[in-house]
């Protein structure tokens, strides 16, 4: 897992909007589906002076998964021109709450509220114009919508137009343009574009190379549970790249990502075990790590793991078995 620019993450372009109002809100997981929409509606009212008493009904009706009754409240408000109630109208089309799906209507709508500065309905048209889920992909409008939500300072903007000059998609590649984006984002913490920064840093893409650089970065974005990043920190401190060799520090940050379930870290992980390097030699807790790093399939570590078992006593390895099938991943940021 050497570090390389682009660090592009790959998101779905859509629900890319709800996983950032996952963060800010701390919504439980388990709980995404539901809050997801009243989230979405909400960002979209947030995004200008709220008429607070109606658009909060309204609000509160999709909250209550009252999809038909909060479909009739933003059509009236929309009717009346409120601009934040086009957003959440258009999206509400799109997907199908509580109206039978338009995406013609839906795209209509979210451009009136984007037309109008809405920067949840512009994110939400990026998406749409670079996904195809909706409509054919375009990724001139998708770039043209992003840049809209950059310009007012937005950070998912930022990072997703920094994003789609690297790639050359709807704008003319410019990676010094890209970086000028992301850093922009990053600065504000989005976590997202702190790894992708990181990377390019690493690699010297768009930024002079600097791997002290990298590693600040890298550790913004892990010290706020970024399980990429890390899964680098680790790397970095295990090679000494930025910093001065740092086993202890190397095996540290590989477990904090090994414990949300990133399989290079359980693997490196596992090898500190069986090399002793930042801990002692344990072959038992290096087995419970391949154990869970050969669920991917990985050829390698699945003979890793094999040759683990056989060096095992039988009461190592039904300890080992025991203890993984009763270990969960912590809940992963990315």
């Amino acid at each position: 897992m050497n570090p390389s620019f682009v660090v592009i993450i790959e998101f779905n372009e859509i629900t890319l909007l709800f996983n950032q109002l996952k963060f800010m809100f701390n919504v439980k997981k388990s709980n995404m589906k539901s809050n997801s929409i009243f989230l979405f509606a909400l960002i979209l009212t947030l995004s200008f002076p709220v008429c607070a008493q109606t658009l909060e009904q309204a609000n509160a009706q999709l909250k209550r998964k009252e999809y038909r009754s909060a479909y009739s409240s933003f059509r009236k408000l929309a009717e009346q021109g409120n601009s934040q109630a086009w957003g959440t109208l258009g999206w509400m089309y799109i997907n199908g709450i509580g109206v039978s799906s338009d995406n013609t209507k839906g795209i209509s709508w979210l451009k009136r509220a984007a037309e109008q500065g809405n920067i949840g309905a512009q994110l939400y048209l990026g998406g749409i114009f670079l996904s195809s889920t909706v409509q054919p992909k375009d990724v001139n409008q998708s770039a043209f919508w992003y840049r809209k939500a950059a310009e007012q300072g937005d950070p998912i903007g930022q990072l997703k137009i920094g994003e789609l000059y690297a790639k050359g998609e709807g704008v003319e590649r410019d990676l010094q343009e890209a970086m000028l984006w992301i850093h922009r984002s990053a600065t504000q913490g989005n976590i997202d574009a702190q790894v992708v920064l990181g990377g390019a840093y690493m690699a010297g893409e768009g930024v002079l190379k600097d791997e002290q650089k990298a590693l600040n970065w890298y550790i913004k974005a892990a010290e706020q549970g970024h399980v990429k990043a890390q899964s680098q920190l680790g790397w970095l401190y295990a090679n000494g790249r930025g910093v001065v060799q740092n086993l202890q520090n190397s095996v540290a940050w590989f477990k904090k990502a090994a414990d949300q379930g990133d399989s290079y870290s359980q693997f490196m992980l596992a090898m500190a075990y069986i090399d002793g390097k930042g801990v002692p030699r344990d072959r038992q807790s290096a087995y419970f790590w391949m154990l869970h790093a050969s669920i991917n399939g990985d050829q390698l570590f699945i003979s890793l793991r094999d040759a683990l078992e056989r060096s095992l006593t039988v009461d190592e390895r039904s300890n080992a078995q025991a203890a993984a099938r009763n270990w969960k991943p912590k809940s992963s940021m990315h």
